[in-house]
């Protein structure tokens, strides 16, 4: 029956019109009547209803015997009943419209019979999970699977779904046949976005590759680019990044080509993540030169994609990348622009941290004056706006007291105890407003790791009364020097004061 049915579908394919393609009944040789009449689904049931009414009585009388005997009615009826809704399900009530229950085969067939070849055979080959796809699990995701830190995931295919994705296989096949290939991309791509939904990237790295044979058979660039891109990132997802990266550049270079602006913008944040991928793990290995080489790919795409924010993360990775390698003034110059960025953008927690940043880097080159006009900056920066958010609130007094800290500790080294003095009483006063934050954040939530955070404060307090009290007294030293050498009735005064 497969071979008949094969063979007309393409004689088919290959008449005058086969875009108005029609398939007649098919003939199927195991049957006993090569006619088919059409029937109206009620009537159907009505002849099934019948039929099976027949067979009970028979079946009745083959084992009671010859003898008319009266048949219990609701016996008859349950088994009926039990026949029938094994074979049909009633879709809607009021109008009594039966349809059959739809099962992988009868779907299939139900599409070859349109004469949708291409259609069935994916079809087939998802339901039976068979699909030979071309991106496969990388070994560090097998391993996943091993362990069982991660589940592999399979689409169910219900009968909902199953129909659903007949209908977008057919619709797909009959937009290309008529030319409309970007209609016939966007539902192909559609597909691949259902599996990708349940993480099966691997099925739709299947769909994406149709996608990409169709447009270089149509020669469509843009269809081209945007088929990589979906491979690049399928590839990604099950962790093959090199490959992953592969598919991207592909991509861009095709959208750079034919000036698809949108798409460069579109594929350069998908770079851009891929990138910093690279970049991270290569820096985590120690391969700083490799991984600086990846983070200036990550900020070209993220000029590229007009991204401002990534932008300036770029250059921050940059900057500390460079504090790692010992090039200071490099890290100097890539943690201004991301400052500047910072600014433009309004990111407060971002200003923060490049004012940090560039106060520690100064220190280190013994740029003391830069250090501390770095560390004002961050001491003068207003409290966020936003007082409901607590913990934004929490991180802004932390940079506060670090940064009051550092100062303090400068002015102290270069014997400017009042400057110290002051910066020390600052830092003081922001590690105890942390403190009472915490408490009342303890006492609300009742978490240990607040506890445990609280703990560490106090010990801050602790060092912070210390530095405060020396400071103090090295700035009163001078004066008491002077009165002890001076004035021994002001000593004797101020002991008998107490």
């Amino acid at each position: 029956a497969f071979k008949m049915a094969t063979a007309q579908l393409k004689a088919a394919y290959t008449g005058h019109n086969p875009s108005a393609m029609r398939i007649g009944p098919m003939a199927n040789p195991h049957s006993k009547t090569q006619n088919f009449e059409r029937r109206v689904q009620i009537s159907e049931k009505e002849i099934i209803i019948e039929q099976t009414r027949a067979s009970v009585k028979q079946r009745q009388l083959g084992k009671k015997g010859p003898q008319k005997k009266k048949v219990k009615k609701d016996a008859e009826t349950n088994e009926l009943k039990g026949f029938v809704n094994e074979m049909w399900s009633l879709k809607d009530q009021e109008t009594g419209i039966l349809s059959k229950k739809v099962t992988e085969q009868s779907e299939a067939m139900r599409i070859l019979k349109r004469g949708n070849l291409v259609s069935y055979i994916d079809f087939v080959y998802l339901t039976t999970r068979t699909t030979p796809c071309v991106v496969k699990a990388s070994d560090r995701l097998e391993e996943e699977y091993v362990m069982n830190r991660k589940q592999k995931s399979q689409m169910r295919f219900t009968e909902e779904r199953m129909e659903e994705l007949s209908y977008m296989l057919c619709e797909a096949e009959n937009l290309h046949r008529n030319g409309l290939i970007d209609k016939s991309l966007k539902e192909y791509i559609k597909i691949a976005r259902m599996f990708e939904m349940v993480d099966d990237y691997s099925t739709s790295s299947y769909f994406h590759q149709r996608c990409l044979e169709i447009s270089k058979s149509a020669k469509f660039a843009e269809g081209e680019a945007r088929a990589y891109m979906g491979l690049g990132v399928c590839e990604e997802k099950v962790m093959n990044i090199t490959q992953s990266m592969g598919y991207h550049e592909t991509a861009l270079e095709k959208a750079l080509d034919f000036n698809v602006q949108n798409l460069v913008k579109e594929i350069s944040r998908e770079l851009l993540r891929v990138y910093d991928i690279i970049a991270t793990e290569q820096e985590m290995e120690g391969n700083y030169e490799t991984a600086l080489d990846f983070y200036e790919k990550c900020l070209d795409a993220s000029k590229r994609a007009h991204d401002l924010t990534n932008e300036g993360q770029c250059y921050h990775k940059m900057g500390l990348a460079f504090v790692k390698v010992n090039d200071l003034e490099q890290a100097v110059y890539y943690i201004n622009k991301f400052l500047q960025i910072c600014i433009q953008a309004k990111n407060t927690k971002g200003e923060e941290t490049a004012y940090k940043l560039l106060g520690e880097i100064h220190k280190d080159m013994g740029n003391i004056e830069e250090s501390k006009k770095n560390l004002r900056a961050l001491l003068e920066m207003k409290k966020p706006t936003d007082t409901k958010d607590k913990d934004k609130e929490l991180e802004h007094m932390k940079c506060q007291a670090d940064a009051a800290l550092k100062l303090g500790l400068l002015s102290y080294d270069e014997k400017d105890l009042s400057e110290a003095e002051k910066n020390f009483k600052s830092n003081f006063d922001n590690i105890k407003n942390i403190k009472n934050e915490l408490k009342a954040k303890e006492k609300a939530e009742g978490s240990e790791s607040i506890n445990e955070i609280r703990r560490t404060i106090m010990r801050e307090v602790d060092a912070s009364r210390i530095n405060m009290g020396i400071s103090m007294a090295q700035n009163k030293l001078p004066k008491f020097k002077d009165m002890v050498k001076n004035d021994r009735d002001a000593v004797i005064r101020w002991k008998v004061q107490g």
